[in-house]
């Protein structure tokens, strides 16, 4: 579902909300959501709000990971909001800090990255 939509310099943000427990058939609904959002909706970057994904560690890293793929595929990225501290610790001991990056949309960019310029 899509909660919001913010316009930015070079695109839109798009906010969605994923939730429920990581699993097979909600995995294929997210992708093609994702990909709509980004090839037919004209954004560059989804925040997803995943502060209510469930299920369990291997899980929610596979559906995230494949999220972010099926968004690098169509041109654009994903970035978590939201996040629950033990998915930050999930994806900080991963390693996949810098394939999920957290959303700042204070900011309007990602925690980490170089927004202004430098």
């Amino acid at each position: 579902m899509v909660e919001s939509v913010e316009l930015r310099r070079g695109g839109a943000r798009v906010v969605v909300e994923i939730e429920g427990r990581s699993g097979a058939c909600d995995l294929a609904m997210w992708c093609a959501q994702i990909e709509s959002l980004l090839t037919v909706g004209g954004a560059d970057v989804v925040a997803c709000d995943v502060a209510h994904l469930d299920g369990s560690a291997g899980a929610v890293l596979h559906t995230l990971v494949r999220l972010q793929l099926t968004a690098r595929r169509c041109g654009g990225a994903i970035q978590l909001f939201s996040p629950p501290p033990a998915l930050l610790e999930l994806v900080w001991i991963a390693g996949l800090t810098d394939v999920l990056p957290v959303s700042d949309l204070r900011r309007g960019d990602a925690v980490g990255d170089a927004g202004d310029g430098s």
